[in-house]
């Protein structure tokens, strides 16, 4: 994270937006993307488009959307770990940069004829990126108050944090189900016009 913090602090300072080159430069990255979205997330995508079409999904209601992020995000979180490791365990072969293991390239730079690139930062600097792009929460981009309300409808039905996409579907179904009911007794009380 501390590196992470220095490349977007430098290049914040220096206004760094864009990188110019020639495509070629960046086929690697762009065969990992095509390979991700193909590999792991079209079917999620398809997964939500579905929930939509059969309007078990409205996007426009925000108990939607975060009974949606609370029951996937975590799967999606372990999941995308699971890519970067594999990723970063991986033989890269020469294409203008060190052929070898990324994790080792970079663990050990001078066995492959390059240097630490790494730049030390400041603790008030990684404190600040903490605070503006953490939440806290217990689950990544879902609310506080709504990881209680989720909680709680885990334990009323005796549901365990999801470990995989079936568990996740199986609790988004249950959890969906329990907002719709909030949502049409909240509407009992607003007046109509």
């Amino acid at each position: 994270m501390s590196t992470l913090s220095a490349d977007v602090e430098r290049r914040a300072l220096v206004n760094v937006t864009v990188m110019f080159g020639s495509s070629n430069r960046n086929q690697r990255i762009e065969r990992f993307w095509s390979y991700l979205r193909r590999a792991f997330l079209d079917q999620y995508m398809d997964l939500f488009r579905g929930y939509i079409e059969i309007g078990v999904l409205d996007t426009n209601i925000a108990l939607h959307n975060e009974c949606l992020a609370f029951c996937f995000m975590g799967v999606i979180h372990k999941e995308l770990n699971q890519v970067k490791e594999t990723w970063n365990c991986h033989q890269m072969k020469h294409q203008g940069c060190p052929s070898g293991i990324p994790n080792m390239i970079y663990d050990f730079p001078d066995m492959y004829g390059s240097q630490d690139q790494s730049t030390g930062v400041s603790q008030s600097v990684v404190l600040q990126c903490q605070e503006k792009y953490t939440t806290g929460a217990d689950i990544p981009d879902v609310d506080t108050e709504f990881n209680s309300w989720g909680n709680a409808i885990m334990a009323s039905c005796n549901f365990g944090f999801p470990n995989t996409l079936a568990e996740a579907n199986k609790l988004f179904m249950y959890m969906v189900d329990a907002a719709n009911k909030v949502v049409r007794y909240c509407s009992c009380f607003s007046p109509s016009f």
